[in-house]
């Protein structure tokens, strides 16, 4: 059998591997960023929370909260807000802005909590 009789791999072409790999991988973070776009809350909205009386939980690590964080939040890392929300935030009617670096962490938090306590908390990502 020379070259012009063999028959065509069956595997695809590397470059379109390459090319629906790269669709797969920006359409899922335009999928992420949009969903977490649609999750926080503006500014605005967290200052009115905030005059309605509303506790900021700071959900990043000990050693983020020690270098910077938001006057008056409370720090309860993401691994522990789900053993220590209820010392914390004791009065379930107050509204709770949970607040991390990038809106991941927070949006987590809130996404575990109502899972474990659905209508308890009224939970704000920010």
């Amino acid at each position: 059998m020379d070259k012009a009789e063999r028959l065509p791999s069956p595997r695809p072409h590397p470059l379109y591997m390459n090319l629906l790999t790269w669709i797969a991988v920006v359409g899922a973070v335009a999928a992420f960023l949009l969903l977490k776009r649609l999750t926080l809350v503006t500014p605005a909205a967290a200052r009115e929370w905030l005059n309605k009386g509303a506790k900021v939980l700071d959900v990043r690590s000990e050693g983020e909260y020690q270098e910077k964080h938001l006057p008056g939040a409370v720090d309860i890392p993401l691994n522990r807000l789900r053993d220590e929300i209820t010392r914390f935030a004791p009065d379930k009617e107050q509204p709770l802005l949970l607040h991390c670096l990038s809106g991941g962490r927070s949006g987590m938090g809130t996404a575990m909590l109502r899972t474990r306590h659905p209508p308890d908390f009224k939970l704000i990502p920010i």
